[in-house]
């Protein structure tokens, strides 16, 4: 005759499943997260990709020099005597 485990003994079984699929989760999580860094690396060295779609090229808009916060203008000196003749034209 086979005895049935007390309801103790099935109440311990039942919170150490819940720890570990607690833990379960987690590290499912965390491979989700390495899954999704790994499946977005695909550039035109790899892939068929056009070279002016790379997620991390330097946009052809985008300028290398640092910003003076001067305002853009002409040149100093200058009168504008001729912005007349270029408009008329």
């Amino acid at each position: 005759m086979t005895t049935q485990p007390s309801i103790e003994s099935l109440l311990e079984i039942i919170a150490k499943q819940a720890v570990q699929i607690e833990q379960l989760l987690k590290r499912v999580e965390q491979l989700e997260l390495e899954l999704a860094v790994y499946k977005s690396k695909k550039n035109s060295t790899n892939n068929h990709i056009a070279p002016s779609k790379d997620e991390n090229r330097i946009k052809t808009n985008q300028s290398l020099r640092e910003k003076t916060g001067e305002k853009t203008s002409r040149s100093t000196g200058t009168s504008g005597k001729n912005v007349g003749f270029f408009i008329r034209y």
